[in-house]
């Protein structure tokens, strides 16, 4: 893709050590925003096999962007279902987007989004969720350069606190 010769590409188990990498990279920057990002030792080896079990499971798509080998960003999206209380009752939810941070504001991330937006449209999806830190001004202004809108809001409460 582009004259930088980037691909985005569904993911495979070689590629799970590359963007598991890239992923705690990304999960040691959000321990600033609070207790609730801190990370549990074995965190690293623990999200490798988590990512393992979503290649074959076909409501799950991981993808990634890389370039001569490199992983530069990495997706993840999921298939969720609704009861049928709502008239839309198949749901895309986009678990996970990440970029190397010095390949930011290159087009990784939308050519990453443009990707599993397309799997989700394939899939019969008619509303496709996000969730980030709402600390996280980064993902913020990206995710409503894209067009997604808030629509709910989620809160959190300590107990025994």
């Amino acid at each position: 893709m582009g004259e930088t010769g980037m691909i985005v590409r569904e993911a495979t188990r070689e590629d799970l050590y590359g963007i598991t990498a890239l992923w705690y990279e990304l999960a040691v920057f959000h321990e600033q925003y609070g207790e609730q990002y801190r990370l549990a030792a074995g965190a690293r080896e623990n999200y490798f096999r988590y990512l393992n079990t979503l290649l074959a499971d076909p409501t799950n798509f991981l993808i990634l962007a890389e370039e001569h080998g490199e992983v530069l960003g990495f997706c993840h999206g999921m298939l969720l279902t609704r009861p049928p209380i709502f008239t839309i009752t198949r749901l895309g939810f986009i678990s996970e987007l990440g970029v190397r941070a010095s390949r930011r504001r290159q087009g990784i991330g939308q050519a990453l989004l443009r990707a599993i937006l397309e799997w989700f449209e394939k899939n019969g999806v008619e509303l496709v969720e996000i969730a980030n830190a709402q600390e996280n001004e980064i993902a913020r202004n990206f995710w409503s350069s894209q067009g997604f809108v808030p629509y709910m809001e989620r809160r959190a409460f300590w107990l025994n606190r």
